[in-house]
């Protein structure tokens, strides 16, 4: 789905389903953290999760607990480069990899510190359910370099709701999608900008041109604003394969 909110576009994308939960135990560390920033970057990223600092700031924003303790945490893959979703839309890996100098840093990391909903109920930052610990970016394996994945790291506070916290838990509610702002997108089959061609425009579905070639939007200026657990995925490309939760 895609609307105009600020003079920007607004794209949504889902992603599909965790396998079996894993609970994580006890204070979090740096070597944890480093350890599972690796993991989830394929050992590229080599940093550590500072949420520990700057959680309690946003928790004002977003009226949440202050303590990491309180929330379950699922990394997932929610955006898949260059690859377009059912939605009609695709992250290419260029904007992706983009400086954003407003956040100050690159588009694909701009989801970190946002705030996590629960079916897209966005408009009221004070009603997140959680926060994006980290974003990272790393080459999708077996596609060489061409091809990137985004993985967020998504906390959900269960001070806040528990039955939410729950269910993710025990894999009741295991899709999540992403949603971003975007300032314009050009036709995968023609290159025109924002609609500028007959073969798409700003809400159609992905979709085939008589040819055999696939129509999509190709979205540029790319900013992360929320991700939030979902019911129904639209993108089953990226797939979150665990749950930890602090305590």
């Amino acid at each position: 789905m895609e609307l105009m909110r600020g003079g920007r576009f607004v794209a949504y994308s889902s992603a599909s389903r965790s396998m079996t939960p894993l609970e994580l135990y006890g204070n979090v560390t740096n070597e944890r953290s480093y350890a599972l920033s690796s993991e989830l970057t394929g050992g590229e990223s080599g940093q550590r999760l500072d949420a520990e600092y700057w959680l309690p700031a946003a928790a004002e924003c977003y009226c949440l607990s202050k303590s990491l303790k309180d929330y379950i945490m699922v990394p997932v893959p929610t955006i898949i480069s260059d690859i377009p979703n059912t939605n009609g839309v695709a992250f290419p890996r260029q904007e992706l990899a983009k400086f954003n100098p407003m956040a100050g840093q690159l588009a694909g990391k701009t989801f970190k510190g946002k705030p996590t909903f629960l079916e897209h109920s966005n408009q009221d930052i004070t009603k997140a359910k959680g926060v994006i610990l980290d974003a990272f970016m790393t080459p999708l394996k077996g596609w060489g370099r061409g091809i990137i994945k985004v993985v967020e790291l998504l906390a959900f506070d269960r001070s806040k709701d528990a039955d939410l916290a729950n269910a993710i838990l025990a894999g009741d509610i295991n899709s999540y999608s992403m949603g971003a702002y975007f300032e314009g997108y050009n036709c995968s089959l023609c290159g025109a900008d924002r609609g500028g061609c007959r073969h798409t425009g700003p809400k159609d579905p992905l979709k085939q041109h008589h040819d055999g070639q696939l129509i999509y939007r190709n979205i540029y200026n790319i900013e992360g604003f929320e991700t939030s657990a979902v019911a129904n995925p639209a993108f089953i490309s990226a797939i979150s394969d665990r749950l930890m939760t602090f305590s």
